[in-house]
């Protein structure tokens, strides 16, 4: 167990790695990234994120909190859910596992509706506001395509970003301007062994597909966390198998 000490040293640690990550991105000069590529700025508006399965809704999450610790620090988040629904069976945000995501708890305010229609309301408020969004919007009729836009148009006059997370069902039409869809994808093992000769877990990976982008053309993205950078990265090639072949340019955060 890491003292005290220990414990604020790793986090200065991680805090300054950042921040040198954030200063060698904007230092590049081989082009613009790919705006659709995880780890980079979203574009002001209305972002969603659909889990492949239901039990992928825990991977989506930790997907959305890559990008919610990519925004601005400047704003805080609103984080907005509704009490009890029956699509919330993973439980209330975990602090802990937002830090270790890269995204500092204090930055979020979370806030509980007893509707969906109170849920859009307190997201397009938390917009007026100034503050990046996230709302669980599951698969809620109320948020169609009329309450998209707003939230969307609300994003961009604000110069803000909101982030929906939709069920796993097949996707209703909505303003959005990006939509992926994630699922978990299988880790690397790690080096060292156990006492029993079982391999240490690997880094989180995800497969997202951005099934929706406006201007382009969707892509399907592999990818790996690293909790040394606290962003995402593009995995090494398994061992047991060829690399995929590169369809989408991707740059990478390693």
């Amino acid at each position: 167990m890491l003292r005290p000490t220990s414990k604020v040293r790793l986090q200065a640690l991680r805090t300054k790695i950042r921040c040198l990550e954030d200063a060698r991105f904007s230092a590049r000069e081989s082009g613009p990234p790919d705006p659709r590529a995880p780890g980079f700025a979203l574009e002001s508006g209305l972002h969603e994120v659909c889990p492949a399965g239901y039990l992928d809704t825990p991977s989506a999450l930790a997907f959305l909190a890559g990008f919610l610790a990519g925004l601005e620090r400047d704003r805080f988040i609103l984080w907005a859910r509704m009490a009890g629904s029956k699509g919330q069976d993973f439980g209330p945000p975990s602090p802990h596992g937002l830090f270790q995501r890269g995204l500092d708890p204090s930055r979020i305010v979370l806030t509980q509706t007893g509707s969906v229609r109170d849920l859009l309301w307190a997201m397009e408020e938390g917009l007026t506001s100034g503050a990046h969004v996230f709302g669980e919007v599951g698969a809620a009729p109320a948020y169609d395509l009329t309450a998209s836009k707003r939230l969307n148009c609300a994003a961009q006059r604000q110069g803000a970003v909101v982030l929906a997370l939709r069920s796993h069902h097949p996707a209703c039409p909505s303003a959005a301007l990006t939509r992926w869809r994630v699922r978990a994808a299988p880790s690397r093992a790690r080096p060292w062994r156990g006492a029993t000769g079982t391999p240490g877990l690997g880094a989180p990976c995800w497969q997202a597909d951005l099934e929706r982008v406006r201007g382009s053309a969707p892509a399907t993205f592999d990818l790996e966390w690293n909790d040394e950078t606290l962003c995402f990265a593009k995995p090494a090639a398994l061992a047991d198998r060829p690399a995929r072949p590169v369809g989408t340019a991707f740059r990478a955060a390693s």
